[in-house]
């Protein structure tokens, strides 16, 4: 779990499909991490600084207890969540070419970073097997 210092963060959510979708800017004071808290945290959403970032860190395994039992702690979860919640629901995916989507997908939803299997991939990404074959090329 962060909290920002200093610096910038991009929060993004990695799509099936490989479109990116922007969740949230953090900056001073903004929360990282707190999904980390909870079961069934979200795989796809990635953090990445926007220049240089400093953070204060807890480690949630040494005080998960204290921090759930902290009222106003969960306040400040609760606000952030809700702030990315927002942020979910009144902006769509930035509109990304097919190329793009592919790398996205490859990077961060196949393991080592290669693509097997066309069928399947070209489900995934909402394409035919023909247009990811040409990109692919």
């Amino acid at each position: 779990f962060q909290i920002i210092i200093q610096g910038t963060v991009s929060i993004y959510f990695i799509r099936n499909d490989g479109s990116v979708y922007s969740l949230a800017n953090g900056r001073k004071n903004d929360l990282l991490g707190e999904m980390e808290i909870f079961p069934h945290q979200p795989s796809n959403v990635y953090a990445e600084a926007n220049d240089d970032v400093i953070c204060l860190a807890l480690s949630i395994e040494s005080s998960k207890n204290a921090l759930l039992e902290n009222c106003r702690f969960l306040q400040l979860v609760c606000e952030s969540l809700t702030q990315k919640m927002e942020s979910v629901t009144t902006l769509d995916a930035a509109p990304a070419s097919l190329k793009q989507r592919v790398l996205i997908y490859m990077k961060y939803k196949c393991s080592k970073e290669e693509l097997k299997g066309l069928q399947q991939a070209a489900f995934h990404l909402n394409c035919s097997a023909r247009q990811l074959q040409r990109i692919l090329n």
